[in-house]
């Protein structure tokens, strides 16, 4: 191969950007055509002296890096969102891209059925069956088997050291074929003999299962079923291995696990994401730091006005006079205290802007190139549920990853934090300080519900049960799992309520919305500020407030198919789909097993879902938050389970409209 030519060689695959942070990660274990790879971290990836890709999103930047203090694995002080690099199929050059790693090393002839080290392949990574110099190389293909522990590390299998049971002699065992000097290069030596294809994986049965699969050895006849793999202890001690830093860790406590590497334990990447919205009181926050030597001496309201009126500097006073003394008032307290710098959570400063969201009529367009403008819609007949809708005519979502685990997956917070075991967070880099990142443009409509209709249904006596079935459902998985995580990851059952219908909402929606259902994803807003039985009412008003219950739907996908314009175009009746969302949930086809089932049943497995399955709940992974988790129909609509009518959220408006309709 020339210079010219080894410059110029094609990328081995391609990703999309927004897949990098889905299923292409560091860390990932990705099958390209002829082999498999592991995506290498951020520090081996190159950019065009043009193509910078940082993005700018502040609230983003400033939650992400709290999350990775608490990691131990962010040393620096600051971080940065950039894209990942863009490549060019008319220009393909070597140093443009992610790049990537072979793994695993372990290859299987689909001849000879021999296990054979990537060293001892060709470069197309062909083996030689027999010893015959005029025999052609025979395609292989990469070992579905790996091992690696909860922490990230993973590593090959030693599969001499497992059919021999780690008891064996090198200098005692024969060669299988003898040397080939004219193929000198391919093969990996040791003692002056080839030994390459020693080891064999046979299926003895029709089902390709492990008690159908075993290990041979060629040289002493020794063998292993796969079914050992399972079996506790038998790699021993994980060997802390990174192959995406190209570095091990400095130790690790953990027994080494089976993993099978196109599984989809094999890698669960963890992200933030925010709405780019227009920061709260803005202007008038660099107002008061620019001018802060002048306001911080200030005691009270009145000589802030007095001081405004007499002695402030003219220019000071007069760029001053735009806010009320109220909003001026208010952030000089804030900044005194401290709580001007803190950073508000994500969702609830997102909450807080669309509650905050102009009337509008349905037919409003957006001024050319907005990347926020929610309206709120007027003009229509709102269930008694729902306190308003917004259509967000454009919105910009900015994603980013802040690190993956294996084997074990994450919980999810009520509004889409991460919660797991710190330690358990593998790093995606060593030396650069920024982290993987998208940005998704779209539109999207908001459900918010009325706060009291959702007390009144929480207090209900069936659903404070069934939310039982469900904290029980959840401690029961901890066990299984051997976690301490916290309890209060999972917090009330309007989590479950709003989290089912979103899902139902999706599904009812893609028919005429003309967007695939994978395309549509969702975003749960869920607080329940507490209030004590002696509150006044004007606490109890203000604990209202504080609270969310609402329902994002938006487009999740990059590209064009994410600004067609469809789902404001459904939003402008929605009160139509949510009667159909609830007439293709009232009846599974799984029924009565469906509705029947409990997460804290006798059932193994499903502990995070009550009735709800693929035929009704469940929809594609990229569009669910909570990886399809927290799902019950029967806190939403009634189900063939007697006892459960007063359980479902909307049995109410369901009973009025059918009474009202005959």
């Amino acid at each position: 191969m020339s210079t010219k030519q080894r410059f110029r060689r094609r990328a081995d695959g391609d990703i999309r950007r927004s897949q990098v942070l889905t299923t292409g990660g560091p860390g990932a274990l990705v099958d390209l055509v002829n082999h498999a790879v592991m995506i290498k971290g951020p520090d081996s990836w190159r950019y065009e002296d043009d193509d910078e890709g940082f993005i700018i999103e502040e609230r983003l930047a400033s939650q992400a890096l709290a999350f990775l203090k608490r990691t131990g694995n962010w040393p620096r002080h600051n971080v940065r969102l950039r894209r990942p690099p863009m490549g060019d199929d008319d220009n393909p050059r070597p140093h443009r891209g992610m790049h990537a790693r072979e793994f695993p090393s372990w290859y299987l002839c689909r001849r000879c059925d021999s296990l054979i080290k990537r060293d001892a392949l060709d470069e197309r990574r062909r083996h030689i069956c027999t010893d015959d110099p005029k025999a052609r190389p025979q395609p292989t293909v990469p070992i579905r088997f790996v091992n690696a522990c909860n922490k990230g590390h993973i590593q090959d299998v030693d599969w001499r050291k497992f059919v021999h049971r780690s008891h064996y002699d090198e200098k005692a065992l024969k060669p299988y074929w003898c040397c080939n000097d004219e193929k000198l290069d391919l093969f990996e030596y040791d003692m002056g003999f080839r030994y390459t294809a020693d080891l064999a994986l046979r299926t003895q049965g029709t089902s390709g299962e492990l008690n159908d699969l075993v290990i041979i050895c060629r040289r002493c006849g020794k063998s292993r079923g796969l079914q050992d793999l399972m079996q506790p202890g038998v790699f021993g001690k994980c060997s802390a291995w990174r192959p995406w830093l190209r570095q091990n860790d400095e130790s690790c406590d953990q027994e080494a696990r089976l993993l099978i590497r196109t599984g989809s334990n094999a890698w669960f990447p963890l992200q933030y994401s925010v709405l780019s919205i227009p920061e709260p009181q803005a202007d008038l926050k660099k107002a008061i730091g620019k001018h802060w030597s002048h306001l911080n001496r200030l005691k009270n309201q009145a000589r802030l006005e007095m001081a405004l009126d007499e002695f402030m500097p003219e220019d000071v006073a007069e760029e001053l006079q735009e806010w009320t003394l109220d909003e001026l008032w208010d952030i000089i307290l804030r900044k005194r205290s401290g709580d001007l710098d803190k950073d508000v959570p994500i969702r609830e400063a997102e909450w807080q802007e669309i509650m905050m969201a102009d009337p509008g009529s349905a037919h409003d367009m957006p001024p050319k190139g907005e990347r926020w403008w929610p309206r709120r819609l007027e003009g229509i007949s709102l269930p008694p549920f729902l306190d308003r809708v917004v259509l967000i005519h454009s919105l910009r979502e900015v994603r980013a990853q802040i690190g993956f685990t294996r084997i074990d997956g994450f919980q999810t917070g009520p509004e889409g934090t991460v919660e797991t075991d710190f330690d358990r967070v593998a790093p995606l880099s060593l030396e650069v300080d920024w982290i993987p990142s998208v940005e998704i443009r779209g539109e999207g409509i908001f459900l918010a519900f009325d706060e009291a209709k959702v007390r009144e249904w929480e207090a209900r006596r069936v659903v404070q049960d069934r939310e039982q079935h469900f904290r029980e459902g959840m401690r029961m998985d901890n066990a299984l799992k051997k976690s301490d995580r916290s309890m209060d990851v999972f917090t009330s059952a309007r989590l479950v309520m709003l989290h089912s219908l979103a899902h139902m909402l999706i599904t009812a929606i893609s028919l005429e919305a003309g967007y695939s259902a994978a395309a549509i994803r969702e975003r749960i807003y869920c607080y329940r500020a507490p209030v004590h039985p002696n509150s006044t009412p004007e606490q109890v008003e203000t604990a209202y407030k504080a609270s969310r219950a609402g329902i994002l739907l938006y487009t999740g996908t990059p590209g064009s198919e994410g600004t067609l314009g469809g789902l404001i175009d459904v939003g402008r009746d929605v009160v139509k789909h949510l009667r159909r969302a609830v007439a293709m949930n009232e009846l599974c086809s799984n029924d009565p097993v469906c509705s029947k089932h409990l997460p804290d049943g006798p059932e193994e497995g499903r502990r995070r879902e009550g009735a709800a399955c693929h035929a009704c709940l469940l929809i594609a992974e990229p569009s669910c938050e909570r990886m399809n988790r927290d799902l019950d129909r029967a806190l939403v609509v009634p189900t063939v389970e007697a006892g459960l009518d007063e359980a479902a959220f909307l049995g109410e408006w369901i009973r009025t409209t059918t009474t009202n309709g005959r």
